[in-house]
């Protein structure tokens, strides 16, 4: 999370309207700013670091907010981003981790003769050359969806999810952010002046 606030550079409470109103409207749009940034920066370091950048992207669609004001403050406003595991996963980077006991232990999993198992879709289809699928929408090709199949005879080391480094993507807006808030809220206490 990264949190803006002006609150404690001094003492507001004589500020005139116009003056507030120029902050408050700065604040908002610096917060706007850092959550762009960030956006930005996920997607020109993702690529390049193999790590679970995409689902970070989606995390920052998903839980990334602007909260302003916060606890009735004008001149302090939060942006949360990377709230979920995804997310923090992907910032922070993790150790490899053994999926295989929460695949047979979820509620999809199975019980079957030689022990609990569980089909795993692997999330895409894959066109069946010449196969056509009747029904509503006649012509269309019929597919194969891939799957594996993880079972209590499963390798121990089959379903490992690998190591992953971080995107380390907060430190380096924050350096690149901080310089423009102060430049800009300068700009406006400058302006005022006049």
């Amino acid at each position: 999370m990264l949190e803006f606030s002006i609150s404690g550079l001094g003492d507001w409470g004589g500020v005139p309207d116009d003056l507030m109103g120029a902050l408050t409207s700065g604040i908002q749009e610096e917060l706007r700013y850092i959550q762009e940034m960030w956006r930005n920066k996920v997607e020109e370091v993702g690529p390049a670091s193999g790590a679970n950048w995409k689902a970070y992207l989606r995390s920052l669609d998903d839980s990334s907010a602007i909260v302003y004001p916060v606890d009735g403050d004008p001149l302090w406003g939060k942006v949360t981003i990377a709230n979920d595991r995804i997310a923090q996963r992907a910032e922070r980077g993790g150790p490899a981790w053994d999926m295989k006991p929460g695949l047979l232990s979820g509620p999809k999993a199975r019980k079957g003769k030689k022990g609990r198992y569980n089909i795993i879709p692997l999330g895409y289809s894959a066109l069946k050359p010449g196969a056509f699928s009747p029904g509503r929408m006649s012509g269309m090709l019929a597919g194969t969806s891939p799957f594996r199949i993880v079972s209590d005879n499963s390798p121990a080391d089959s379903w490992i999810y690998p190591e992953q480094e971080g995107l380390h993507v907060l430190k380096t807006v924050q350096r690149e952010v901080t310089r423009h808030v102060v430049d800009k809220m300068t700009n406006i206490l400058a302006e005022w002046k006049k």
